[in-house]
């Protein structure tokens, strides 16, 4: 799939991460924050292709 359908898909499925992921943005600086998102995505999109 490309990343930007798993983006899509994992923005969807995801709410309770990202409201994690809001709680953790006042101590985490935002670029950081913006990695582990990506790096998030990539793994459940390597997941989703091992699936397949």
């Amino acid at each position: 799939l490309p990343l930007s359908q798993c983006a899509i898909r994992w923005v969807r499925g995801g709410k309770r991460i990202a409201v994690d992921q809001r709680k953790k943005t006042r101590m985490i600086n935002r670029s950081v924050l913006v990695e582990g998102i990506c790096g998030h995505i990539r793994a459940l999109c390597l997941k989703e292709s091992v699936q397949r």
